[in-house]
């Protein structure tokens, strides 16, 4: 009861709201519900004696207090949910051992629940995952509405084809799992037992799972209803966030052409309008909540260093816009002070190289030559990159091929606002754990925001 109250507060979007329907501030009702859920579960003695019931108050819990409690103390719990869980045997088929259908499902429901926050407080506290492919066998929940289940019933369900009030959660367990296999540290496949995938068979992933997702969910939403255009925007977006992190080239260490910059640089941009807008429209009020602690590190620092390294992989007009969104949106409200003054030193460095590059430009236009050559001598003096060769697109053997299509769903995944205006006012239970928000995906490589070399953008040809 005290975990649901506590997700309750979570979910309204202000504190002016729950002042005004509870005559209390949104921070003082958390912390009240917080120490009465730790009571709760200290009375319980959950942790000599765990149970399903706890787990799953638990599991509610730290997937809520993520968004008002420090990072730190959110992994250390969930490292201890997860030893708990499988204490519980949550890790093994149900059906193995024995259980009856309407325990099956539940108990498939809360692994793979776990299984996602796993990946996701991993992801902010810069860690890798605790579980590993290796150690569970827990197969999906099926795709049923919450009244096809009954405590009673003595015949397991298979799952319908369509839409269902599980359509949400199962497309964040199939991308969750597939990006603990494509993206975190080499090292996991190894205590997975599992051998490291190559760049093409990471790439062959994505792909079949984006035909799955769109086959067997996707194909079926209407994106009149918010629950609907929320789940198949938050999935692209989590894809795109994907392909960017396998294509880098610091991740990589591969020679990109500015083809491969211009398509990645695109990936960056869709990631920050479409998390803008997920975060402010007013038909998704509902799931703010969701996205209040994401700071899009990532995307941003990849297009403000692109833009030093090669500006005409940039559309400049476009970028500037996204970026300036993002600054607006965030400033003065994020508590990793460092990362932050990374970003805006970059941000002046990209806004001095698009300086200095307008004046080339309106040298060259007037024809004053000396003037001009000074102006490129600027340029040439910050460029944070190698120039190798004068022609020609020279990748490592991994990226040799066409770079892959753009991801495609049934309706258009432009994030304009001519795109975002006709969303229904359809209404659909958000009674469930609505977590498919982003991923920032540092695992197993150079952090794009802090550590970032300039020189990994190796390009060959003219730029």
């Amino acid at each position: 009861m005290f975990a649901i109250c506590f997700a309750a507060i979570t979910s309204i979007p202000s504190s002016k709201l729950c002042r005004s329907l509870f005559n209390q501030g949104r921070n003082a009702l958390l912390r009240q519900y917080r120490l009465d859920f730790e009571q709760a579960l200290a009375k319980a003695n959950f942790m000599s004696h765990p149970n399903v019931t706890t787990v799953q108050a638990l599991t509610l819990f730290l997937t809520c207090a993520r968004m008002s409690e420090e990072k730190t103390y959110v992994w250390s719990m969930v490292g201890l949910l997860i030893r708990l869980a499988m204490k519980l045997g949550l890790h093994r088929d149900p059906a193995d051992l024995g259980l009856i259908p309407f325990l099956c499902e539940m108990r498939r429901r809360l692994w793979w629940q776990i299984y996602a926050l796993d990946i996701r407080t991993a992801e902010e506290s810069d860690m890798n995952p605790f579980i590993c492919e290796h150690s569970f066998n827990t197969k999906f929940p099926a795709n049923v509405n919450d009244a096809d289940l009954d405590a009673d019933m003595t015949h397991h369900v298979s799952g319908a084809q369509g839409r269902t009030e599980m359509l949400f959660s199962l497309v964040r367990f199939h991308v969750s799992f597939a990006a603990r296999m494509i993206v975190f540290a080499p090292d996991l496949t190894a205590d997975s037992t599992q051998a490291s995938l190559s760049w093409a068979e990471r790439n062959n992933m994505l792909d079949e799972l984006v035909a799955k997702i769109q086959d067997k969910y996707l194909q079926f939403c209407d994106p009149q209803i918010p629950i609907c255009f929320l789940t198949e925007r938050a999935t692209r977006m989590i894809l795109t966030k994907v392909k960017l992190t396998m294509n880098h080239p610091a991740r990589n260490n591969s020679r990109a052409c500015l083809e491969i910059m211009r398509d990645l640089a695109l990936r960056s941009i869709e990631i920050l309008e479409g998390a803008h807008m997920l975060r402010t429209h007013d038909k998704l009020s509902g799931w703010v909540w969701l996205f209040e602690k994401y700071v899009d590190w990532d995307a941003v620092a990849f297009l403000l260093h692109l833009t030093i390294a090669a500006p005409s992989a940039v559309p400049l007009e476009r970028a500037s816009a996204a970026i300036g969104v993002f600054f607006s949106d965030w400033g003065g409200r994020v508590a990793d002070m460092q990362r932050w003054q990374r970003l805006v030193n970059l941000r002046v460095k990209a806004m001095a190289k698009q300086s200095m590059l307008a004046s080339l430009s309106t040298a060259t236009a007037a024809g004053t030559g000396t003037a001009a050559a000074d102006v490129l001598a600027q340029v040439a003096s910050s460029t944070p990159f190698e120039q190798i060769g004068t022609t020609g697109c020279c990748l490592s053997e991994a990226m040799q091929s066409d770079p892959a299509p753009a991801l495609d769903f049934a309706y258009p995944l432009n994030f304009t606002s001519a795109d975002t205006t006709n969303i229904g006012v359809a209404d659909m239970a958000a009674g469930a754990d609505w977590n498919l928000d982003n991923f920032s995906f540092t695992q197993g490589g150079p952090s794009w925001d802090m550590d970032f070399d300039d020189k990994v953008f190796r390009f060959e040809g003219p730029q």
